[in-house]
């Protein structure tokens, strides 16, 4: 092996401590009790955030949900939200691999 062949391996293994460095990222986690009607377990939900409040809608799991869960983080406190609609039509059904976003002061929920 030649002195620019150790030149190249020594530049490369460098290079690469220096990307892993870069790849690894530090993550501090803070764990909070939370109190309320804690959420089922579920997968392929999806949640936004409105003022300072989280909102999970639907997902899949022992059932298909087709409610709002709401997280004030200011109370550190979860609610199962009911709707006030009276016409089941207005209801949004049960789904999961859906998408929520806010605008303005209204959720937007398609797909799933």
């Amino acid at each position: 092996m030649t002195n620019i062949d150790k030149l190249v391996i020594n530049k490369y293994i460098d290079q690469k401590q220096q990307l892993e460095i870069k790849r690894t990222p530090k993550v501090f986690v803070e764990v909070l009790e939370c109190n309320g009607i804690l959420p089922e377990a579920r997968e392929s939900a999806t949640m936004c955030t409105h003022k300072n409040s989280i909102y999970v809608f639907g997902g899949t799991g022992s059932k298909k949900f087709d409610y709002f869960n709401k997280y004030d983080m200011d109370d550190q406190k979860w609610f199962k939200l009911e709707p006030q609609n009276t016409s089941i039509s207005d209801l949004p059904i049960a789904r999961f691999g859906h998408t929520l976003c806010t605008f303005k002061s209204l959720f937007i929920l398609f797909g799933g």
